[in-house]
């Protein structure tokens, strides 16, 4: 997942697009993926990854409930859930 949204990062589009790209991958996604996936972007092989997850919101539509623990979430910036800081 990491390489798909970083190729989109990295491509030449204008930001909109970007966006629009990041908002159909995260579209793809189910529940469980994404706690796969928060918990992947804390491990150091991860680190990349959860700078993209900020910077797109790719945890915006997910639910708290696939988090072992709900304080987990403040783990991430706001922005990875399509917050103001």
């Amino acid at each position: 997942m990491y390489n798909v949204v970083n190729f989109v990062d990295q491509s030449d589009q204008e930001v909109e697009a970007k966006e629009f790209y990041t908002d159909l991958i995260r579209g793809q996604l189910s529940n469980n993926e994404l706690g796969v996936l928060f918990y992947l972007g804390l491990s150091d092989r991860g680190a990349k990854f959860k700078d993209l997850v900020e910077k797109y919101a790719l945890f915006e539509d997910m639910p708290s409930d696939v988090l072992i623990d709900e304080e987990h979430r403040k783990i991430y910036a706001p922005s990875a859930y399509g917050e103001s800081d």
